[in-house]
């Protein structure tokens, strides 16, 4: 029974649950779910409710490759070709689609016939869209060249999902310097990973050396650049780059989009997924 125990702990982790959080899926203990990842026999009768909350079916539970119902995760993996230049686009129209499934799967096909998961750019006009419900909310742009999505579950403490507030006020303070934004959108603006040195930033925002210096250290300090040294045979200078975890990038095309005035709601209640 070993296969059945890698299988648990393998399609939990793929799950995004802890032990514990599988534990109160199944309405036992974390202690239990420890025990059959170690090789201990769930009872029989929780194993199909095991498959449903790992969302595999039973055979592939138990390493049986004949099941009718493949793996959710290995069929996803089998859509993608490293060769595929447009795969990126194809994620996206996953988790588009797998959003709308999350808020409202038995209206999903509903909606999809209404309105394509992903539409082409027309007449020079953003389509931002928002779904919202008792369990979370989604905004995402559904156009092919801005493509953007941010699906956010909802906590019952506001305050677990956001920072202090004299955190907001010095990074927005920050944020709010038009000069800063300037650096933000040239850097942006380059090849990826490409640092620049100081000299070179500092001509292209308008400002001397010593200001920029100041901007670049405070936003190395909020961790919005990355700083490097680069050795020469003359001397040691600085070059900067944005973070690569994207973040940054993120919150611009975010602010992008709540700017946008095309804003298309789709909220979905109670009464629409019965």
């Amino acid at each position: 029974m070993f296969i059945l125990s890698e299988n648990i702990k393998k399609y939990r982790i793929l799950n995004h649950l802890t032990q514990i959080e599988l534990g109160e899926k199944l309405h036992v203990s974390g202690q239990a779910v420890s025990k059959w990842e170690k090789g201990s026999m769930p009872d029989a009768e929780i194993i199909p409710q095991i498959a449903d909350v790992l969302n595999v079916s039973i055979d592939t539970l138990y390493g049986h490759k004949t099941s009718e119902k493949e793996d959710i995760f290995e069929a996803i993996i089998k859509e993608f070709d490293e060769k595929d230049d447009n795969r990126f686009d194809k994620a996206y129209q996953m988790a588009w689609l797998s959003a709308l499934a999350a808020f409202s799967p038995k209206s999903v096909m509903e909606l999809i016939g209404k309105r394509s998961p992903v539409i082409t750019k027309t007449n020079g006009l953003e389509n931002l869209a928002q779904l919202s419900s008792k369990w979370g909310y989604m905004i995402g742009n559904l156009t092919i060249d801005s493509q953007f999505m941010m699906l956010v579950k909802k906590h019952e403490c506001f305050k677990d999902l956001v920072m202090q507030k004299e955190d907001y006020v010095s990074l927005f303070g920050l944020l709010a310097s038009e000069k800063v934004i300037d650096i933000l959108l040239f850097l942006g603006s380059l090849d990826k990973e490409t640092y620049v040195v100081l000299d070179v930033i500092s001509k292209n925002v308008g400002l001397s050396v010593k200001e920029t210096k100041k901007y670049l250290d405070k936003m190395c300090e909020y961790h919005l650049l990355e700083k490097h040294k680069l050795l020469s045979e003359e001397a040691i200078s600085e070059s900067y780059t944005l973070v690569k975890d994207g973040f940054i990038l993120s919150l611009l095309i975010l602010a992008k989009e709540v700017y946008s005035s095309n804003i298309m709601l789709m909220n979905i209640d109670d009464s629409f997924s019965k």
